[in-house]
């Protein structure tokens, strides 16, 4: 005989991996960017005798 369907089929709206891409890369541009000379004096520095 024909087989038998188990289970239930549904579907779920969840944003595509393009638009989670996209939203990260409007979210990296709107914040704040360091210069190179604020990323260098941030953090924990160190001395080299």
């Amino acid at each position: 005989g024909m087989p038998t369907p188990l289970g239930v089929l549904h579907a779920v709206s969840r944003p595509t991996y393009d638009q989670q891409l996209n939203d990260q890369v409007k979210a990296q541009r709107e914040a704040k960017t360091l210069s190179l000379q604020e990323v260098l004096e941030a953090g924990e520095t160190w001395t080299v005798d």
